[in-house]
């Protein structure tokens, strides 16, 4: 449990340093928009009880720098990241402390994989896929490791990110169980 707990986590954070959270970009453009980037998730478990605040430090690229997650039980974990770019200003590499996280783009700039050995010493790291629909928004995220999960994603009327529904096991087809494991609700200021 612990395990896929520190995993769903892991994905949550990686999702939100994806610049405008998984839509098509133009590099050649200003970075996102504040506003268009969640200050805060809420994480809940099935049963719709709170598991976790998660708030949010961006830098001017729009990519996650610190995180900080207050858990229900009142423990407190903050994260800091360093993001490495390449020469068309993507996030490459984003080293926490000793662990580094890759990045893979297509030719429209959309990220479509990831690897990190994030919590490897508890066998959690892990490659995980990205899948977009037609307007370029993220639909659907599989995170491949010892703690698979698969979550997808809904927006809003102006296509930002708003809910999130992870499921603890890889989801074939489609075929979403009932209830997701967790599901998280992004808030912006």
């Amino acid at each position: 449990m612990m395990k896929k707990f520190f995993a769903l986590i892991l994905a949550g954070v990686l999702l939100l340093g994806l610049g405008a959270c998984g839509q098509k970009q133009d590099y050649d453009v200003a970075a996102p928009r504040p506003e268009d980037k969640p200050s805060r998730m809420t994480m809940y478990n099935a049963n719709g009880e709170l598991w976790a605040t998660i708030t949010y430090e961006y830098n001017q690229k729009g990519d996650v720098l610190r995180r900080e997650q207050r858990m229900a039980n009142g423990q407190i974990y903050t994260n800091t990241y360093e993001n490495h770019y390449n020469e068309k200003g993507q996030l490459i590499e984003r080293y926490q402390g000793e662990y580094l996280i890759t990045y893979e783009y297509n030719d429209d700039g959309q990220l479509i994989q990831m690897v990190d050995d994030t919590y490897a010493d508890l066998d959690l790291g892990g490659t995980t896929r990205y899948t977009y629909n037609q307007q370029g928004q993220l639909i659907r995220s599989d995170f491949l490791s010892s703690a698979s999960s698969t979550s997808f994603y809904e927006y809003d009327g102006q296509g930002l990110l708003i809910r999130e529904d992870e499921y603890m096991d890889y989801v074939e087809d489609d075929n979403k169980p009932e209830k997701p494991s967790y599901y998280y609700i992004y808030e912006y200021d």
